[in-house]
């Protein structure tokens, strides 16, 4: 079984947890400021990942950690990831637990690169595009890529929009190889 299916099982576990206390959105804050601690700080995360150091003391960090924040919820679904050892799927987790909460409510994420840093109304354009193309509410999450050179690559549920300048001159090649010379 993979790490994504793994994360996959424990988000749907984890959203059905929190649908049944309407704590959703709650939860996947809750994740995100996680994630981001332990992006943020290596020895935290080098000492929740490190099979070495005990469950009891990993468990002891995360309660002091999460002493005056956090849910219930999520510190007892913390503990029974350091149980079962996939405290390092925390990260794919979250990308995991806000795939499937983004399901249910009917919202498509949609991951855009450029070259450069896109205006708010070049997302909001774009949003607004997407949208009636795919007749539901869509999330953009947006990055720089130089190696595309130009334009926009759209990925969004298993579609991909190659826009970019690095895609239309490999297109250019093929048809400049293909032609035979005279």
């Amino acid at each position: 079984m993979t790490e994504d299916t793994v994360a996959l099982g424990y988000a749907q576990a984890l959203y059905e947890l929190a649908s049944a206390g309407e704590a959703v959105d709650q939860i996947e804050s809750e994740l995100q400021t996680i994630d981001t601690l332990l992006k943020e700080s290596f020895e935290l995360s080098k000492i929740m990942i490190h099979p070495g150091v005990s469950l009891q003391l990993k468990k002891k960090l995360v309660d002091s950690v999460l002493a005056h924040e956090g849910s219930p919820l999520i510190k007892k679904f913390l503990f029974v990831l350091i149980d079962k050892r996939r405290v390092n799927l925390l990260s794919l987790l979250f990308t995991s637990y806000k795939t499937v909460v983004r399901q249910i409510k009917g919202i498509v994420m949609a991951e855009v690169q450029s070259t450069i840093e896109l205006t708010d109304d070049n997302i909001s354009n774009l949003k607004t595009k997407l949208e009636k193309l795919t007749g539901k509410e869509v999330e953009i999450t947006s990055s720089i890529n130089p190696k595309i050179l130009g334009g926009l690559v759209i990925r969004f549920g298993d579609k991909l929009i190659d826009g970019s300048v690095r895609y239309k001159l490999t297109k250019l090649k093929q048809k400049l190889m293909q032609i035979a010379p005279a």
